[in-house]
């Protein structure tokens, strides 16, 4: 954006298009990543399988999927949508590293949940928790949540009064 100030000191509502284009671009690229999902939804790794972990920057990937389709994740939703946002949108970056639970199904994710946070998800697709810098998703649903997700958690660094 061309014309976007260098700083954003907080919300104030004027920012209201800033944040509804990186709503409408985070509905696009879940629609788009869906579609590309929906052949590996079931795809899964065996039951008991250790945790895994990847760096992809600022991000630490965690969670029970195979190593290739983490991999998969990292470099085309995670790297691909950071670097949109930070491009377009914002002009900061968060400097602590932000957690990404992955999870291959929603007995998983919540069952990891529950174990790992004493908590029980009240979405079946996943969810950002400001405390703790962290997602926990099912990714068996696809990637479009997890871009979502990734906005509560960038915009916070630019935006820090903005509402849940």
């Amino acid at each position: 954006m061309p014309n976007a100030p260098q700083t954003h000191p907080s919300y104030d509502g004027r920012s209201r298009p800033i944040l509804l284009a990186i709503l409408s671009f985070s509905l696009w690229f879940a629609a788009a990543a869906h579609a590309q999902d929906e052949d590996t939804a079931d795809a899964g790794s065996s039951p008991g399988r250790k945790l895994i972990c990847q760096r992809e920057g600022i991000f630490t990937l965690i969670g029970n999927i195979p190593p290739d389709e983490m991999q998969a994740i990292r470099e085309h939703t995670i790297r691909a949508c950071s670097e949109a946002l930070f491009h377009d949108f914002f002009d900061k970056r968060p400097t602590g590293p932000i957690k990404i639970y992955l999870f291959k199904d929603d007995a998983n994710y919540r069952a990891y949940a529950k174990k790992l946070f004493n908590e029980t998800p009240s979405s079946p697709y996943g969810y950002y928790m400001h405390h703790g810098n962290r997602m926990v998703m099912n990714i068996a649903t696809g990637t479009g949540t997890l871009v979502h997700e990734m906005v509560h958690a960038l915009i916070a660094v630019d935006f820090p009064d903005a509402p849940t």
